[in-house]
């Protein structure tokens, strides 16, 4: 388990950040989600294959790149949870571990961690997962995953329990209703803000400023 130590300093001050988190398996929808959360509401995007790709050139995603690209992530995320920026964490939060790890790296910045479960069905995640992409960072190359690899994933992923702070988004709406929902998920959570950082207003004309909910511990 990957636990730099600078990662979980505590803050100087709360910010109370927003640290997003996507779950789900390969052509879920887990990046055009991202990207669009990004977009419509100021979220840092940490996307991990074109971090991947500046760290490796041209990863193989063994274990020992893994390591390394998630502690990059997480350095990366705890800046900006740190400076007050809310961040949306792309990569496949699949595993128990891997989401409690998350948890903890935003409560050590006073910050919540929300799981986004982008959930599509099977088969078409493996129709979309197992075709010819265009490359976003290799020009004139194309990515497709494995069947045996998709298979790896469906088999090993660790279902969020009820005890996770969890939205669940379709892979297959447009983004208005993902956003919709993701509004929804927050004040069921009762996390919700009039902004998500001093540094990132959500803009009042697309319907995306959250009212103070008051938690109920």
């Amino acid at each position: 388990m990957i636990k730099p130590v600078a990662l979980f300093a505590p803050a100087p001050v709360q910010t109370r950040s927003i640290l997003f988190y996507a779950i789900g398996y390969p052509g879920s929808g887990k990046t055009t989600v991202a990207k669009r959360l990004s977009k419509h509401m100021g979220l840092d995007h940490l996307y991990a294959d074109r971090i991947a790709f500046e760290l490796f050139r041209l990863p193989k995603y063994t274990p020992q790149e893994a390591a390394v690209l998630y502690g990059t992530m997480d350095q990366q995320a705890s800046d900006k949870l740190r400076s007050g920026r809310s961040v949306i964490y792309d990569a496949m939060a699949n595993s128990h571990a891997m989401r409690n790890r998350l948890v903890r790296l935003a409560k050590a910045h006073g910050c919540h961690a929300v799981g986004i479960w982008v959930r599509t069905p099977v088969e078409i995640a493996k129709q979309r997962s197992g075709g010819h992409r265009p490359s976003e960072f290799i020009p004139n190359q194309y990515r497709t995953v494995p069947e045996r690899v998709f298979v790896r994933h469906v088999t090993t992923f660790e279902a969020p329990q009820p005890y996770e702070a969890i939205i669940p988004l379709s892979g297959l709406d447009d983004v208005e209703t993902q956003i919709k929902a993701l509004k929804a998920g927050l004040v069921r959570l009762k996390i919700a803000k009039s902004m998500l950082s001093r540094h990132q207003p959500i803009s009042t004309a697309r319907g995306f400023e959250f009212t103070h909910v008051p938690r109920s511990y």
